[in-house]
């Protein structure tokens, strides 16, 4: 045997029914076909032949559905997957995600900056861009509808900063939009993680201060069994020894609380600096 030659060993198509093997339903049609499709590929099935078992692999109603589609007719894996998908739309959420509808009441709920803004970056440049690839969306109503969906605040700041007039589709670039968006949403969760983190660690530390020991005075009973509010005299000096922690913890905490608030201001002034 040559060096060339190769050995393929080929394995039977899953029987329907048996675990692992496609099974239509009426639900979700596109990512039905689209697996069985790449089934037939694993398994060096034709597209004639692999609408030939289609069928069979399908709810009995639907079934006899297919057998009278003119796809199936002509051995056609393009065609009946074209009218399946028509026939099956109501009920495939691959669909109805990527539709111009989806996108435009995607982008219409109301967002603000505590959201997670790059979810929304993402869901929205993916479903745009299958619109865009079908014709369905154009570059100018895509950006608008992009900057639409943002909050109200980054919005206006990135209207500002790339000169944006809405009715000039020159101004509009969408993958500069998206980046700029992206970058803005990952710095305002990190400063959100970093404030997070740093006013955690603060209240440790004032918590752990405050509960340090502090002076108490002493509690008189009289022989009457009553007490007393009268507080023992002590030494000058022991007094004062006394009162000297008590004040340099208190200016501790008044010097942490500063920072704190120090710190903050100087994130919130890198913040703006950056945008």
């Amino acid at each position: 045997m040559s060096a060339s030659n190769s050995i393929r060993i080929l394995t039977p198509f899953p029987a329907p029914g048996v675990p692992g093997a496609p099974y239509f339903n009426g639900a979700n049609i596109t990512l039905f076909l689209d697996r069985f499709k790449l089934l037939g590929e694993n398994y060096y099935i034709n597209d004639s032949d692999l609408v030939k078992k289609l069928p069979d692999y399908c709810e009995p109603e639907i079934r006899e559905e297919i057998r009278t589609l003119a796809g199936y007719d002509q051995q056609d894996w393009s065609q009946i997957r074209k009218q399946l998908r028509e026939r099956f739309y109501k009920n495939d959420i691959y669909q109805q995600m990527y539709s111009k509808s989806f996108l435009e009441a995607f982008k219409d709920q109301p967002r603000t900056m505590e959201e997670d803004i790059e979810a929304y970056c993402s869901m929205f440049r993916s479903v745009s861009a299958n619109l865009v690839e079908r014709d369905m969306l154009d570059n100018h109503t895509r950006c608008c509808w992009f900057l639409l969906g943002l909050p109200k605040k980054m919005r206006s700041k990135f209207m500002e900063k790339y000169d944006i007039d809405p009715e000039d589709p020159s101004t509009l670039n969408f993958e500069e939009l998206y980046t700029a968006a992206v970058k803005k949403a990952k710095r305002t969760e990190f400063e959100r993680s970093l404030t997070k983190a740093m006013g955690e660690s603060a209240l440790r530390e004032l918590n752990r201060r405050k509960e340090s020991p502090m002076r108490s005075d002493a509690v008189i009973v009289r022989a009457d069994g009553t007490f007393s509010s009268r507080q023992q005299p002590e030494p000058a000096e022991k007094s004062k020894s006394k009162t000297v922690p008590n004040a340099v913890i208190q200016s501790q905490l008044d010097d942490l609380s500063s920072k704190a608030e120090i710190l903050q201001l100087n994130i919130s002034s890198l913040s703006e600096s950056l945008e």
